[in-house]
């Protein structure tokens, strides 16, 4: 299931094994879906804003009832560092962990922003799309709200703002379940989710994608067609 998402397992069934990836994963101090996004982070060399993003979403300090991109959540998972020792010092764990993997630049060593990728924000979203390869969603209109249909089944209210209206396809990082007035089944409602290119999803390994083939009788043109199409779940 979900740790075959994550790549840390070769397969979804219960004899799977652990993968070279999943032994990696497992020395970070974190959930499963948080190692992976740093290792991510790690490779595209985003680690330090990566671990800040995932100790602030753990510590559920990226919320309310809003959708938001890479760069709201990198400026509010700082400000939640600056502001609460607990996530600074979960970050830095985090950042030390990832060091054991790659060399990751300290905030002190850095010395000017040119250590940075000029692409930070980008590079933020694809890791934090590895960690929560499951939970991809595009935006729909029904009964005039906005929802988030999820590739794996399901969907999910989200606060209708200028962010939502500039993607059309997302990772959701964080949701909760709420029951609305009227309603005898409970939703989901989204509080944090991050705008992700498709291509992106041909670069997650092990792939959500499969491509199907399918024959259909145009009556019209009185021929066989055959189209092709990528589903993702």
């Amino acid at each position: 299931g979900a740790l075959h998402r994550l790549g840390a397992v070769d397969g979804p069934g219960l004899t799977a094994r652990v993968t070279a990836l999943g032994r990696r994963l497992v020395e970070a101090p974190t959930h499963p879906r948080f190692a992976r996004a740093l290792w991510e982070g790690a490779r595209l060399g985003v680690a330090d804003a990566v671990a800040r993003a995932c100790a602030a979403l753990e510590a559920g300090e990226i919320r309310g009832g809003y959708t938001s991109g890479p760069a709201e959540i990198t400026g509010r998972a700082a400000e939640a560092a600056a502001r609460l020792p607990q996530v600074e010092r979960e970050a830095r764990r985090l950042i030390d962990a990832a060091s054991d993997w790659v060399s990751v630049p300290r905030d002190g060593d850095r010395g000017s922003k040119a250590s940075v990728p000029r692409d930070a924000d980008r590079l933020l979203a694809k890791a934090l799309l590895a960690g929560f390869a499951d939970r991809v969603a595009k935006k729909r209109r029904t009964r005039g709200t906005m929802e988030f249909q999820f590739s794996a089944g399901g969907a999910a209210d989200v606060v209708e703002n200028g962010f939502v209206a500039g993607s059309e396809y997302f990772v959701v990082c964080d949701a909760q379940e709420n029951k609305r007035a009227g309603h005898t089944e409970a939703r989901l409602t989204v509080h944090a989710a991050v705008g992700i290119d498709p291509d992106w999803l041909l670069d997650l390994d092990p792939s959500p994608l499969r491509e199907e083939k399918e024959l259909f009788w145009d009556r019209e043109k009185e021929r066989v067609f055959e189209a092709e199409r990528l589903r993702c779940d």
